[in-house]
């Protein structure tokens, strides 16, 4: 009776600096479960970009307008242009009016005097402004991160599951459910004017950029894992 009570204590300890490791840990009749959590700064190294285009024209000038718009998109970067809207109507005059959005990623260093560039482009009947500016992380900086904290978290259950097999000799451990969980912290955008507005994603309209915006250019990944283990006696 005093070697049982004498490791039922051991257990109890052992158990409790799991606990510590862990974020949670409970023990059931036939399954322990625990949450792990880990975190990760990613970086966003490009911005998509998106360019408004206004003409008003002549059904004649459609074709040298379509080679001015995209001379001044090259202007902007040589970079692929993709054309994601393109509305068009026509007044009483037999006057055109194009409503167009182009949208391509740049590198975040390109983003410096880009609203000079592309006020510069405007002529009579052709009007280009920056639409929107989105520096968030590509999908594939995403990816990689969430790839490494899954195999962090793996290994620190694959650690748990040793120490918790050790103090329970007689029983295995077996993975029963493994859940992933993430979620973001998001970056307060500071302006000039001493204004604060919190995004899932920085998002600048139109030549705000030249306003004196502070942009945030990493974002901390939290992955969480909800683990089960069976008790197989």
């Amino acid at each position: 009776m005093l070697m049982k009570k004498i490791f039922l204590l051991v257990c109890f300890t052992f158990l409790l600096n799991a606990a510590a490791t862990a974020h949670a840990i409970e023990m059931e009749e036939d399954k322990i479960s625990l949450n792990l959590t880990e975190e990760a700064w990613i970086t966003a190294k490009t911005a998509e970009v998106h360019i408004a285009i206004h003409a008003s024209i002549r059904p004649q000038e459609a074709k040298r307008t379509i080679n001015k718009i995209n001379n001044g998109l090259e202007k902007i970067s040589k970079t692929k242009w993709r054309f994601t809207r393109f509305n068009t109507s026509r007044d009483k005059t037999d006057t055109e009016k194009w409503q167009i959005t182009a949208q391509t990623r740049l590198d975040t260093k390109a983003l410096t005097g880009i609203s000079a560039i592309v006020n510069n482009l405007s002529a009579p009947g052709l009007r280009f402004n920056i639409e929107t500016i989105v520096i968030d992380p590509a999908p594939q900086t995403y990816a990689e991160a969430i790839s490494h904290l899954r195999k962090t978290i793996i290994a620190k259950a694959m650690d748990e599951k040793n120490k918790l097999q050790t103090a329970m000799p007689g029983n295995k451990l077996r993975l029963k459910t493994l859940r992933f969980r993430t979620s973001h912290h998001n970056p307060v955008v500071q302006t000039s004017h001493k204004r604060t507005m919190e995004m899932n994603i920085l998002k600048v309209r139109k030549n705000n950029l030249s306003q004196g915006y502070e942009l945030p250019l990493s974002k901390k990944l939290f992955l969480s894992a909800d683990i089960e283990f069976a008790i197989v006696k």
